[in-house]
């Protein structure tokens, strides 16, 4: 094995979980407006792939979607690339 992989694992780490709560928390009341227009977009942007034919679509059951499954990993990572800069006091733009 590696020194740099020894050295990793013989850390100590200290997880304060009340504390990343607390931050998300201060960051979403800081920017809710946003946010929340930002759920609501992808959840149209979902709804509204999901209604193409099928194999784009949903199938008959409500299942799947080639659209769906391509835009939400992409609109997720996008919130969490915002939320992480933001959090970094970084500015964001809506093409983010």
């Amino acid at each position: 094995m590696s020194n740099s992989a020894q050295s990793i694992t013989d850390r100590t780490y200290n997880v304060k979980i009340g504390d990343y709560f607390s931050r998300g928390w201060d960051l979403f009341k800081q920017y809710a407006l946003p946010f929340i227009g930002f759920l609501l977009l992808a959840g149209l942007i979902s709804i509204a792939a999901s209604r193409l034919p099928a194999p784009l679509g949903a199938n008959a059951k409500g299942q799947g979607g080639l659209v769906n499954a391509v835009i939400s990993p992409v609109l997720t990572a996008g919130f969490y690339i915002v939320a992480f800069n933001l959090a970094k006091g970084q500015s964001v733009s809506f093409g983010d």
